[in-house]
């Protein structure tokens, strides 16, 4: 699954090179985070919710999942083509989405 990463930067403005912002304003289980786009073009404001990684594996093994494992983020080699590495630099070292893959 890909979801929120549980480690992504509490500064809003921390990705708004990117095009976007996220404002968590509680710490704990299930604290809502706003994404939003401000772009007058592509409009868009999503609330998603924080969860731990240890809550996500928690869950997945209570659920009857094992081998529970984080994949890192990577850019592509377009990306890295079309941007320079310098560019996403910042997003690697703290990025905005996660993939946690389980066997059932």
């Amino acid at each position: 699954m890909t979801t929120l990463e549980p480690g992504y930067k509490r500064d809003p403005d921390y990705y708004s090179a990117y095009g976007f912002t996220l404002t968590q304003t509680e710490e704990r289980e299930g604290a809502p985070v706003i994404f939003d786009v401000p772009a007058p073009e592509m409009r868009i404001h999503v609330t998603a919710y924080w969860w731990s990684r240890s809550m996500y594996a928690d869950c997945a093994t209570k659920a009857g999942f094992s081998d529970v494992a984080w994949f890192d983020t990577a850019v592509s080699d377009q990306g890295l083509a079309e941007y320079g590495r310098a560019y996403w630099d910042a997003y690697l070292a703290s990025p905005v989405a996660a993939i946690l893959t389980a066997t059932a």
